[in-house]
């Protein structure tokens, strides 16, 4: 009768123990660069952009990168694979295995972009980044599989070579011009009466665009120049000439190519004020310099 007992008690627990669902164990995809193949690298090194690299293994490139001016800066990951989901990411700051005792702390959390920049991080965000792997720990990136929970994945900045990279990258930003193409793209420069004179605040301008043109060779400037209707109509489109002439050798003084120059004088056939006036006067005498990418021009 005990024996009986025994066995049926057996048998409910082996029935208890098939009902209860099997927990599986998360499985964790970890991708880093090996210690001994670290690399950090300037792939963009230009008065224009700022661009440091770091590849992964397996996974994709990650990059800080800058613009000119106040332009974009931040970091991105550029993946070898368009992701099929969008999962939440977790930037996490990690210990490397040699630093026992230390502890990661969370820097981020962003959810993925489709394509194959799907991590990216503003200024503030990369700057945390940038910190921790100057004091030589790894940003990680975690998220999970969002089809298979148990999936898990690790990206990991390695910090192994960033230093030196760090120097580089320090040394581009403080090469980079203080302004970009749609702060240099569109200027008016102003003349007296009857002169092809350049004064100091537009030869301040103009240096800027000089600047600017010299480092982007993908370029090209038109030059428009207008005079008041006071005198002859041949009278003003050669003194249109001559201010658009100007322009054109401060712009190319440094010896840019005559090809990215294109000059239209218009005398004074395109009035944008009224000329029976001095301030209407004062305006129509005016050249106008646009830069325009070669490719849309």
């Amino acid at each position: 009768m005990k024996n009986n007992v025994h066995i049926r008690s057996l048998l409910s627990s082996m029935l208890i123990t098939m009902m209860v669902p099997a927990v599986a164990e998360a499985t964790i995809r970890s991708y880093e660069a090996p210690l001994n193949n670290s690399r950090w690298e300037m792939t963009v090194s230009t008065p224009l952009e700022c661009r440091l690299s770091h590849p992964v293994p397996g996974y994709g490139v990650a990059n800080f990168y800058r613009q000119s001016g106040n332009g974009p800066e931040g970091f991105y990951m550029k993946t070898f694979d368009k992701p099929d989901q969008l999962p939440t990411v977790t930037v996490r700051s990690m210990p490397p295995p040699w630093m026992h005792g230390a502890s990661g702390k969370v820097l981020a959390q962003l959810a993925m972009a489709p394509g194959t920049m799907p991590i990216n991080l503003n200024a503030d965000q990369s700057y945390r980044v940038i910190s921790e792997l100057r004091r030589g720990l790894f940003p990680t990136f975690s998220f999970k599989d969002p089809i298979s929970a148990q999936q898990k994945y690790q990206v990991a900045l390695s910090t192994v070579g960033f230093r030196q990279g760090w120097r580089d990258w320090q040394s581009c930003v403080t090469s980079l011009l203080p302004y970009r193409f749609p702060q240099v793209s569109d200027s008016v420069i102003r003349f007296a009466y009857d002169s092809t004179r350049l004064n100091e605040s537009s030869k301040d301008r103009l240096e800027q665009v000089r600047q600017y043109l010299e480092v982007d060779p993908s370029v090209v400037v038109r030059i428009e120049a207008h005079t008041d209707a006071i005198g002859v109509k041949r009278y003003n489109w050669a003194l249109s000439r001559k201010r658009a002439q100007r322009v054109q050798n401060f712009l190319a003084r440094n010896g840019l190519d005559a090809k990215r120059f294109v000059i239209k004088n218009y005398g004074y056939d395109r009035p944008i004020a009224n000329n029976l006036t001095e301030k209407g006067r004062s305006e129509n005498r005016r050249v106008y310099v646009r830069l325009k990418r070669k490719k849309n021009y």
